[in-house]
């Protein structure tokens, strides 16, 4: 089984019987600075730390390969809990983020109304 990422406990992963991971991953950074205003000359800037990181994760959920109703049941409660979860993709460990936002988009239902595939959309925020 070939891990390829976690949020917390939900596990990003690529095997022969189950396939759950991203189909795009987007990293937002940023710095802040302060403008002082610098009489008759322009204003000068002056670095006042990193922002917070955020990252966009788009997730297929697809009942092939595992349960899109168990897995958006996992990130429902990390959302509700508001705890911070460690973010590690590809070995490299993010540091700890929460939940910020999500986006389902049910693609697929069977005759039951169950749901085959999923798309999901996750807004997440470093947390420090």
């Amino acid at each position: 089984m070939g891990q390829v990422g976690s949020l917390g406990d939900v596990a990003f992963e690529v095997s022969s019987q189950r396939i759950m991971t991203w189909n795009d991953c987007v990293r937002d950074t940023t710095a802040n600075f302060a403008a002082h205003e610098v009489i008759e000359s322009k204003a000068r800037l002056q670095f006042l730390g990193l922002g917070l990181e955020e990252f966009s994760l788009a997730v297929t959920l697809d009942a092939s390969w595992c349960s899109p109703e168990v897995e958006m049941k996992k990130f429902d409660a990390m959302q509700q809990t508001g705890q911070a979860h460690r973010l590690i993709i590809g070995g490299r460990i993010f540091g700890r983020f929460v939940l910020e936002g999500k986006t389902e988009n049910r693609t697929r239902t069977d005759d039951r109304g169950r749901t085959m595939v999923a798309h999901v959309q996750l807004k997440l925020k470093e947390y420090n």
